[in-house]
């Protein structure tokens, strides 16, 4: 096995292996990330500050849809994107840290981590 950093892993042809073996990882501590994310000072300025720039980019197109399933879809988009940021961090903090990734076709555990012989 070899160690990846951050930068090796850029000539790699396909990262999604690397990503997917973290994702029932991130799952597990989903709860606990949003608390820590929702409990930093600052949060109301965070929210109005990303409402305020959705307003300038959208223009208020929310208000134009018919159905409140739309906004069931656009909440599960972003919780998709939240999921695999979580994931990618984790592909990065272990090539940082030079801890052995799981490479395509190595197996791994059910928390997504390597399982060491």
């Amino acid at each position: 096995m070899t160690t990846q950093t951050a930068e090796s892993l850029r000539d790699e042809e396909d990262l999604w292996p690397l990503i997917d073996a973290k994702v029932n990882h991130v799952m597990l501590a989903v709860g606990d990330t949003l608390i820590a994310i929702l409990t930093k000072p600052g949060l109301a300025g965070v929210l109005e500050a990303k409402y305020r720039e959705g307003e300038a980019l959208h223009k208020r197109d929310w208000l134009s849809w018919t159905t409140q399933d739309k906004f069931s879809d656009e909440s599960a988009d972003e919780i998709h994107d939240f999921v695999l940021y979580q994931a990618m961090k984790l592909v990065w903090l272990d090539a940082t840290n030079g801890v052995l990734a799981p490479l395509p076709g190595q197996e791994t555990n059910k928390l997504g981590g390597m399982i060491f012989g």
